[in-house]
């Protein structure tokens, strides 16, 4: 009796922690995009802004849409091109993330008698956008 082997599903040619880490990471750019990425205090008032009140954040909320979609299009079909799609992704979102970090604490520290921070959005997108390029 011979058995024959069964063709390869797109599953079980995944690199599943990989996989697990950049489905996270797309999560957690989605969360950080809608959370804030800056906190204006003085002694009498207090304001934050969150990354969806500038286009940066609602780019990165968008790319970080299309890599999840990448990953689930990933999971049914096998083929390299939808990870390469979340991988070009995730690479803006850490792009984008780190240009509004820099270029946040270069304004910041002009500020004077304002207290300013970054967000935690902002690191979160940053370091979801870091993970994206890991996990993809």
């Amino acid at each position: 009796m011979t058995e024959s082997a069964s063709p390869a599903t797109a599953m079980s040619t995944l690199n599943t922690p990989a996989y697990v880490v950049a489905g996270m990471a797309s999560i957690a750019v989605i969360v950080g995009s809608l959370g804030p990425w800056g906190i204006l205090q003085n002694p009498l008032a207090s304001a934050t802004f969150s990354g969806t009140d500038s286009s940066d954040g609602k780019l990165t909320l968008i790319a970080a849409g299309i890599a999840g979609t990448g990953l689930l299009v990933r999971a049914s079909w096998n083929s390299s091109v939808p990870l390469i799609v979340a991988l070009l992704a995730g690479a803006l979102c850490a792009l984008v993330g780190f240009t509004d970090l820099f270029r946040g604490n270069a304004m910041f520290a002009e500020s004077g008698d304002v207290f300013a921070s970054i967000g935690w959005g902002l690191w979160l997108v940053c370091i979801g956008g870091s993970s994206q390029l890991v996990g993809a």
